[in-house]
Formats: structure tokens, C-alpha cells, sequence
């Protein structure tokens, strides 16, 4: 997979000329099956099902009575009790709590593939998959990234609002304190990129999947050249095919 492919119609140099680190970009496209082979309904349903060894889940916004003690008010499975049993995590997801599965890219070679794409222009990087069940799924309010993030639109709609300020370590802006630069709405092959530290909103306007593929920081260029970093080798187990 070459690099020009996630990102077209936009170049790879016009990427690091006008956008990379400094301004956010989206790309809307007709062909809605684009990115379809990266994740499915299918695939969520099977992960969670082998629920013992689901090893990074996280809530979003669990119901009142169910707080969590932690600022950002998401349970984490290994860390929160109340996520030991597959049940209770399947009524959250039915009374609408959005889902992230991190470090999910090994869950298909398809995801590692775009990681490693991305990588020789990064560095180690990951895919957390978001998954919410209904338009409006509880999910995060304005927040900021630490990483350079490309969000990867699989199903339904979501309906972004993109705001003109960054992170500043001073102190953490309220909603009521932040400009909107954007709002729009992208549905299943789009893709929308995030530089790192720009605040942004997402609301579900259906059911949805999108992945989100974080990478910490900018690699530099070595001999007019980027060198990709050794990410452990996906193996074809049925090699006698």
C-alpha cells in the first residue's frame, strides 16, 4: 500500500507542504466501500464475544449512577470491575455508551497494513477503533489529541465539529471557550485528518465504526528519504495455501 492511496485525491507532497502538523483536512468520496475491508459489524461482534480475552475495551460516559471516579469518566476493562463480566459490558453498549478498542490493528492484517504505511513517516503508531450503536452515542466532549490522528469513516454517519484552537499546556479550554472553524458530517469512506493538539467534537448521527489511526510524533526526513521502523511481521499461517 502506498501512502497516496489513504490520503487521495490529496498528493503526499502536498500533504507535508500544507497540512501535515498544522491544519486539518477531510476527504468525502462516492465510493463508499473504499475502506470497508478494514473493519466490520461482523468483526466487532466476534471480538467482543470472545470477551476473556479482550484485553483493551474502554466505556464512554457510562450511566450516572455507574461514574466513574476518573476525570474522563471511562471505564477501562482490567482496570474497572464492573467490566469483568461480558454482560454488564453488553448493557452498556444497549443503553448507548460508545466503544474503543485500542491497539486494535492486529486484529486484521488489513489495519496493520495501514499502519505500516503510515509508520515510515512516523514511527510506531496504533489504530483504536471507535463503535458506537445509535445516533447521539454517549461519547467525548471538545477534546485534544496527543497525536497525529487519520480517522477512517467504515459505517453510518458522524457529524464533526473541528475548532480553530489548539492545546495550550496553560490550561484546558471549556466548550463555551472554543471557535468553531468547521462542522460537517462524513459517513463510510471518508477520511478526516487531525494534527496534533486541535480541538474537535464528534456526535453519532446513526450507528458507527470509524478507526482511528494516532501516531505520536514526525519523523524526520534522512538522506532526503524516511526509514520505516520494524514493526513485528504479520505471518501467513496457511502457508501451504
Amino acid at each position: 500500500m502506498q501512502i497516496e492511496e489513504i490520503l487521495d485525491p490529496i498528493s503526499f507532497k502536498e500533504f507535508r507542504k500544507e497540512y501535515q502538523g498544522r491544519k486539518f483536512f477531510y476527504v468525502k468520496t462516492k465510493n463508499k466501500d473504499r475502506f470497508s475491508h478494514l473493519y466490520s459489524w461482523e468483526m466487532f461482534d466476534r471480538y467482543l464475544n470472545d470477551y476473556r480475552n479482550v484485553i483493551n475495551l474502554s466505556v464512554i460516559n457510562p450511566p450516572v449512577n455507574h461514574v466513574s471516579k476518573r476525570e474522563d469518566n471511562v471505564f477501562r476493562k482490567g482496570e474497572d470491575d464492573v467490566l469483568k463480566k461480558k454482560k454488564n459490558a453488553f448493557n452498556y453498549w444497549r443503553e448507548g455508551c460508545s466503544f474503543v478498542l485500542p491497539f486494535a490493528e492486529y486484529q486484521n492484517e488489513a489495519m496493520v497494513e495501514v499502519c505500516e504505511t503510515m509508520e515510515f513517516m512516523y514511527g510506531d503508531g496504533q489504530a483504536n477503533i471507535y463503535c458506537s450503536p445509535t445516533a447521539e452515542s454517549k461519547s467525548f466532549p471538545p477534546h485534544v489529541d496527543s497525536t497525529e490522528n487519520f480517522l477512517i469513516h467504515i459505517d453510518g454517519k458522524i457529524k464533526w465539529t473541528i475548532y480553530k484552537d489548539f492545546w495550550d499546556a496553560k490550561r484546558t479550554k471549556k466548550e463555551h471557550e472554543l471557535t468553531v472553524a468547521e462542522e460537517f458530517e462524513l459517513s463510510e469512506g471518508d477520511l478526516l485528518y487531525l494534527p496534533k493538539g486541535q480541538y474537535h467534537k464528534a456526535i453519532s448521527l446513526s450507528q458507527r465504526i470509524s478507526i482511528s489511526f494516532h501516531f505520536p510524533k514526525q519523523k524526520k526526513y534522512k538522506g532526503n528519504k524516511f526509514f520505516r521502523p520494524k514493526r513485528d511481521h504479520w505471518y501467513d499461517w496457511e502457508f501451504w495455501k
